[in-house]
């Protein structure tokens, strides 16, 4: 069975009353800065020069030139929720209309993505094979099917698991999960992103290519690895193992050097719709130090060692994003971290939220890429349920969405386990109530 993560949301960005993100303009009748008038500010009647209505509830303001598009989701007359799409003149928007020429009225997409993880053959595909490409097209097919018929809209597809690639490369050796040899290329040849996307975006379903930054090897070895796995060319210096893997080191800058590279070939190469992270940065802790010694003495420019090993993420965090916008600027970059933040510290979740702390255990601080404006959206892992608070999945989303963690108002897809229903016993009411949470935040209830 497929086990499928749930994130739900608005790529367009949306504000609930008294809590609106600074960059998005409000339309009000009443008032001439519309970027400070009330969030949820409803039209009735056009003031000239500033707001009029247009067709099927569409809502069109003046400013300075240029207008803001809105849809209104409550009836009109009452204080409701209000989605912004910036428009601008040079592109043609046509004031006396209301709209782009050409532009069809219709409300924001919602964002309804499945995770695909193919380290282990945990999804796909189920199993390796070098021929295999009838039963691994005909796999992915059922799986997209299923997805399309569950009105979903978008996978986050793993296609490196640990330096290597699930696509035809020029960079990285052919996954072993895909043909069971690392660097072994399939028979007959073909290029499973490549169709996968084709076959998607024929779907309406969007792709997102979902890379591990760090981690080189599934064992704490360097056997297995094809000839051309970076850490057995041109990272081989730069590779440790550790606890039960092998790892990449973050500080060491040839490490992002790789990693942009690759990025930038898929980007270049494939029609992806975003790239994406999961919660793996530095390795999860054992009882061994990360053996970094040499890299921070290289390169730790008298900072302490945790310090500079976030700043390590940081900065690659901070060249993915701008390597997406400059070779994609349609694509999304987003990352999936840990569901918990600092927690009981002041600068994080406050009490009773309990468990790991990723900014400390794994060096990934998800509130400064937030702050920073790093990503198009987060998607924390939220694998727990509404109770018990200590882990209460809506205490955890309200601080994701809070002022306090995102003051941009990034939009935050809750990652819901909904692998837990068959695998742990979960009710399904479960999942709705969790989605319920996101939709609400959203501005619709399901």
């Amino acid at each position: 069975m497929l086990k499928l993560l749930i994130t739900t949301t608005f790529f367009i960005y949306f504000c609930k009353c008294g809590d609106a993100p600074p960059n998005i303009a409000f339309c009000s009748t009443t008032t001439t800065n519309i970027r400070n008038a009330p969030c949820g500010t409803v039209i009735d009647s056009a003031s000239p020069g500033q707001c009029f209505r247009t067709l099927e509830g569409r809502q069109v303001c003046s400013l300075s030139g240029a207008s803001y598009n809105f849809w209104e989701l409550e009836n009109s007359g009452s204080p409701g929720w209000i989605a912004s799409e910036y428009l601008d003149p040079a592109d043609g928007y046509d004031k006396a209309a209301g709209r782009v020429p050409g532009e069809s009225i219709e409300p924001p997409a919602e964002f309804r993505g499945a995770f695909i993880a193919t380290v282990s053959n945990i999804d796909w595909p189920s199993s390796c094979n070098p021929s295999g490409i009838t039963e691994h097209q005909a796999q992915m097919t059922a799986y997209l099917d299923a997805l399309q018929d569950a009105n979903m809209n978008a996978i986050l597809l793993q296609v490196r698991t640990s330096g290597d690639a699930f696509y035809n490369s020029l960079i990285e050796p052919w996954s072993r999960y895909l043909t069971c040899t690392q660097g072994s290329s399939p028979s007959p040849p073909w290029d499973p992103l490549e169709w996968i996307i084709g076959e998607a975006h024929s779907k309406g379903i969007e792709v997102h290519a979902w890379l591990n930054p760090y981690r080189a090897n599934l064992s704490p070895s360097f056997s297995g690895l094809a000839s051309n796995h970076p850490c057995l060319s041109n990272l081989a210096s730069s590779c440790h193992i550790y606890d039960k893997y092998l790892w990449m080191d973050p500080g060491a800058p040839e490490v992002v050097d790789h990693l942009i590279n690759v990025i930038s070939d898929i980007l270049q190469r494939y029609e992806v719709d975003g790239i994406h992270f999961d919660d793996y940065f530095y390795p999860y802790p054992s009882s061994e130090e990360f053996p970094d010694d040499s890299t921070y003495a290289q390169y730790g420019d008298g900072m302490a060692r945790d310090d500079w090993r976030r700043d390590n993420v940081n900065k690659m965090v901070a060249r993915v994003s701008q390597t997406v916008k400059a070779l994609k600027p349609d694509a999304k970059f987003s990352i999936s971290p840990f569901g918990i933040y600092r927690p009981g510290h002041p600068e994080g979740m406050p009490s009773p939220i309990v468990g790991f702390d990723p900014y400390s255990g794994i060096y990934a601080d998800a509130k400064a890429w937030l702050l920073d404006g790093l990503v198009d959206f987060i998607a924390p892992q939220l694998y727990w349920g509404i109770n018990p608070a200590s882990q209460s999945y809506n205490l955890l989303f309200d601080w994701w969405t809070s002022s306090v963690a995102n003051p941009l108002g990034i939009p935050v897809m809750g990652a819901t386990g909904l692998y837990k229903v068959p695998d742990q016993g979960w009710p399904a009411e479960e999942i709705y109530m969790q989605v319920d949470v996101d939709y609400v935040y959203f501005g619709e209830k399901r």
